[in-house]
């Protein structure tokens, strides 16, 4: 294995920030934000781990496994430096009393995929949050609306 792979290997999930279209007449691509892993089995074990830790509810009973209003899975955009890569963060506390965190996963994304994010977050007033095999997202695993990102000291 080379270093490379070698840094891969050990680094964990990483986070997509951007624009998911679900149709190809779909002209406004909703809002965004996976944790992505490399293994299948990774990413529906966390997606399993979410489902449980969330508060939603399911809207539609008969279709497809969509949440919405969940509070307890947080995601945030913090600074990375001048003009650099933002770090975002998604975690929840089972118990918002306590402090040990039940999820926690951390990633850099570039500005400009935030930047990107805010302005469909703009028009939307809702994005999803997901899991992702690689590059493919898991929206029959785990797939949240939400209302709400924090962000500090973001210029987008």
């Amino acid at each position: 294995m080379d270093e490379q792979a070698a840094v891969r290997a050990g680094a964990g999930p990483r986070i997509m920030v951007g624009g998911l279209q679900t149709s190809p007449d779909d002209t406004l691509p909703s809002p965004v934000v996976a944790v992505s892993y490399d293994s299948l089995e990774e990413a529906t074990g966390a997606a399993k781990l979410l489902v449980a830790i969330q508060n939603g509810s399911r809207p539609f009973q008969s279709g497809p496994a969509i949440y919405m209003g969940d509070t307890r899975i947080k995601i945030r955009f913090l600074p990375g430096g001048t003009g650099g890569p933002v770090l975002c963060e998604v975690q929840s506390r089972i118990d918002p009393r306590h402090l040990t965190l039940a999820f926690y996963a951390a990633g850099t994304v570039s500005l400009d995929q935030v930047k990107a994010f805010n302005h469909l977050m703009d028009m939307a007033r809702n994005y999803v949050f997901t899991v992702a095999h690689g590059e493919r997202v898991l929206t029959q695993e785990l797939y949240l609306v939400k209302y709400s990102v924090e962000e500090r000291g973001i210029r987008s």
